[in-house]
């Protein structure tokens, strides 16, 4: 909030540069393969590539609404910039300039529509939104093309290209600067939230096929079903999962029957038989226990995985998934 970015080396006691801009700083991100190079936004609505051994402005665009979140691809050629009004801009990165490619506006509604060049990402009802500004933004790291999206709806989006194709519910995150981060595998999706909990949620890397024939499988457009638990006595305002490096145990490897045992989906999911009971049951319910059995069985996969979070009042701490969720 002193209008600057400053860069730190773990070792050192003093900062190395300070990077001065015109408005606050909201968001910043070293290039993924040229640490030499970061991105940074701002209030005053302008988005800038700094080169750090010049010590000056490599390039910069002006998007003209205040800059909220932005971020790399993991191969560094886009840029994505979010803004107050829910807005996202994407560049291409080339030869260090920044080059226009399109604008996602989406907007949620009753009736879905979505153009090529703009999509809205708020989330309407009957009621006035609590708000749509984007908090945060992070490409998938192993695919560059899918791009989530945190905003101040209670939302996670996650877009493939320029079209959403996820949905992410569960936090509370109205008026706070909080953004979702996805692991190093892909797998996972975390996030604080208003409420003192860390939400996780699975992707649709970590899916398992359905053998339910009357569903076809993990709902794509809309994910409910999580984990969460207490961490702090505050708002939650970041988490995210430590690297594999720092694991403190080799996760154990559960039997189908461990992980699943108390759904008729997890029985079903060994069980011939099961499996034909499940097609009796209402295409709502097969498919609630469809993704908690999903979830279940990857669930054992991420055991021993340590996630990092911190609270509004500037307390840090660290946990370990230790054993297999509580099902409610």
């Amino acid at each position: 909030m002193d209008k600057s970015v400053r860069l730190w080396h773990v070792s050192m006691n003093e900062c190395l540069r300070v990077f001065q801009h015109n408005d606050f700083v909201t968001a910043i991100d070293f290039h993924p393969l040229n640490d030499k190079f970061f991105l940074s936004g701002s209030l005053d609505e302008k988005l800038r590539l700094w080169n750090i051994p010049d010590h000056k402005i490599a390039d910069w665009v002006h998007v003209h609404e205040m800059i909220t979140a932005a971020c790399f691809s993991s191969d560094g050629n886009t840029v994505a910039a979010g803004s107050y009004k829910g807005k996202c801009w994407y560049y291409e990165v080339r030869d260090k300039k920044f080059e226009y490619l399109t604008q996602v506006d989406v907007r949620h509604t009753s009736t879905s529509k979505v153009r090529l060049t703009q999509v809205d990402v708020r989330h309407t009802s009957t009621s006035k939104s609590a708000g749509d500004k984007i908090t945060g933004m992070q490409f998938l790291p192993r695919e560059p093309r899918k791009l989530l999206i945190t905003s101040n709806d209670s939302r996670i989006r996650m877009f493939d290209g320029y079209k959403q194709c996820t949905k992410f519910k569960g936090l509370k995150n109205l008026n706070s600067q909080i953004h979702a981060q996805v692991c190093s595998q892909g797998d996972y999706i975390i996030c604080g939230s208003e409420d003192e909990h860390v939400y996780i949620w699975s992707t649709g890397r970590s899916c398992i096929p359905s053998i339910n024939p009357a569903y076809t499988g993990f709902r794509w457009d809309k994910r409910h079903c999580y984990e969460c638990f207490p961490a702090h006595e505050d708002i939650v305002t970041a988490a995210l999962f430590a690297p594999d490096s720092v694991r403190l145990v080799t996760p154990q490897v559960l039997s189908p029957d461990a992980a699943t045992g108390q759904t008729r989906a997890g029985h079903a999911l060994l069980n011939p038989d099961a499996a034909k009971k499940l097609n009796q049951v209402s295409d709502d319910e097969a498919a609630f226990e469809r993704e908690v059995a999903q979830a279940a069985v990857k669930a054992a996969s991420a055991l021993g995985q340590v996630i990092i979070s911190a609270g509004y009042s500037g307390e840090v701490r660290i946990f370990e998934n230790y054993g297999m969720p509580a099902w409610l």
